[in-house]
């Protein structure tokens, strides 16, 4: 074999090995990769619409904590999310944990006047182990026995689809109540039924079934009342 030849044989060897090496490279608007040359940038994350504040705006209440001490005429607001009580000061803002308070008294978005208490300060009689408040709605003499209603809330996740362009763009905070009847210091959800509603109060049954003829409670549907 002639010398020229054999050079010849040896770089396109080489060039063959050095192709062979070099890693594909494949162009992001290549078409077998992106049809029509778009490309969808990745979406940003929702938002979140609402917040978890009890009441959205600053409301002038009084606070009474566990050690009775009380505070009176300052700006509050209670989160639901981290079940705390805002203090605004002429300062900045303190926070109160729900484990320090014994209630606080504020005024809700139509001017009624609310009492909140403290969960901690009663127990349950379905091992239910709540934190936060309750909501005074109605109480008998002596405190021994009410309905109050717990406010929570939690996030509802977007449902959108882009595929489909359906559904909601944004997480949204939602609030409710849970109902509950306390009883001689304990707390139990209050029954849907009305036979085993009575119930709850034991011996007083006789007296809460007469309170409920006397002002012609509804147990159909909740009826809207200054209380509720």
């Amino acid at each position: 074999m002639n010398k020229p030849y054999l050079i010849a044989v040896i770089l396109a060897l080489f060039n063959f090995d050095i192709h062979c090496q070099t890693p594909l490279k494949v162009s992001v608007v290549d078409d077998r990769v992106s049809p029509g040359n778009i490309l969808e940038l990745p979406r940003k994350p929702p938002k979140t619409d609402g917040t978890f504040m009890l009441y959205d705006e600053w409301t002038e209440g009084e606070v009474v904590l566990i050690n009775e001490q009380a505070v009176k005429k300052v700006p509050l607001k209670y989160d639901l999310y981290n079940n705390w009580l805002e203090i605004k000061t002429s300062d900045d803002v303190k926070i109160c944990p729900s484990t320090f308070l014994s209630k606080f008294i504020i005024k809700d978005d139509l001017g009624r006047e609310r009492t909140f208490l403290n969960i901690r300060q009663f127990r349950s009689s379905e091992n239910e182990n709540l934190e936060g408040v309750f909501r005074e709605i109605i109480s008998f003499p002596n405190k021994e026995i009410m309905l109050v209603a717990r406010p929570y809330a939690f996030i509802k996740e977007a449902t959108y689809v882009p595929a489909l362009d359906m559904g909601t763009r944004n997480n949204k905070v939602i609030k409710k109540e849970a109902y509950y009847i306390i009883s001689n210091g304990m707390y139990q959800k209050l029954p849907k039924n009305k036979k085993d509603f009575f119930k709850v109060f034991q011996e007083d049954s006789n007296k809460i079934q007469q309170y409920a003829a006397d002002n012609k409670l509804s147990f159909k549907k909740r009826v809207a009342s200054k209380n509720c």
